[in-house]
C-alpha cells in the first residue's frame, strides 16, 4: 500500500512541526522574559529622567507582553492543530490494519477519554505562561502610574490609563477566544 509510506512521511513531518511549534513556544517566552526583564531594568535606571521611563513602562513593556502572548498562542494553537490532525491519520492507519494493534497512537490517546487525567499539567502550564505576561503588563502599567503620579494630574494618568485597559482587555478577550479552540 503506497498510500500508506506516503501518510507514514507526512505522520513523521506533522511530528516534527509539533515538536518545532513547542520550542518556538519555549523560545518566544524565553526571550520575551529576557527582553522586558532588560527593558524594565532600563527604566528603572532612567526614572529620574521626565519621559522615557514613561514610554518604556506605558508603551514598551505592555506591547512586547502583548506581542510575545500573541506569538507564544500562535505557536499553541499551530501545535494543536497538528496534533488534531495527526489523530485523523492514526485513525486512518489504524482502519487500514484491523487486525493489529493501534500501530500510530499518541495523539489520539492524549486526546482520548481518560483526558482529564492527562492535561491538568498543560493546562496549568499554559495558565501560567499568560497570567506571567499579563502580570508584567499590569506591573509595568502600575509602576507608570506610580511615576506619573508625583509629576502630573490625576486627569492625565486616568486618560492614559483608559488606552491602557483598552488593549489590555483586546488581548484577554484574544486569549479566551483562541484558548477555547484547544479543548
Amino acid at each position: 500500500m503506497e498510500w500508506i509510506q506516503i501518510a507514514l512521511e507526512e505522520y513523521k513531518s506533522l511530528r516534527t512541526e509539533s515538536l518545532e511549534a513547542v520550542r518556538t513556544q519555549q523560545t518566544t517566552v524565553k526571550l520575551g522574559i529576557v527582553i522586558i526583564g532588560c527593558i524594565m531594568v532600563t527604566g528603572f535606571n532612567l526614572w529620574d529622567k521626565s519621559l522615557l521611563p514613561d514610554i518604556i513602562f506605558f508603551i514598551f513593556i505592555p506591547l512586547l507582553c502583548y506581542i510575545t502572548i500573541v506569538i507564544w498562542i500562535g505557536e499553541v494553537e499551530r501545535m494543536m492543530r497538528t496534533g488534531y490532525f495527526l489523530t485523523t491519520l492514526e485513525k486512518k492507519i489504524s482502519r487500514a490494519y484491523p487486525n493489529s494493534p493501534n500501530l500510530l497512537n499518541y495523539e489520539t490517546w492524549i486526546r482520548g477519554n481518560q483526558v482529564k487525567s492527562r492535561l491538568p499539567q498543560l493546562t496549568w502550564n499554559y495558565i501560567a505562561v499568560i497570567v506571567l505576561f499579563f502580570l508584567m503588563t499590569l506591573a509595568s502599567i502600575i509602576t507608570g502610574n506610580f511615576k506619573l503620579a508625583s509629576e502630573v494630574d490625576a486627569l492625565y494618568i486616568v486618560l492614559l490609563n483608559i488606552p491602557e485597559l483598552l488593549l489590555l482587555a483586546a488581548v484577554i478577550r484574544y486569549v479566551r477566544v483562541v484558548t477555547k479552540s484547544f479543548y
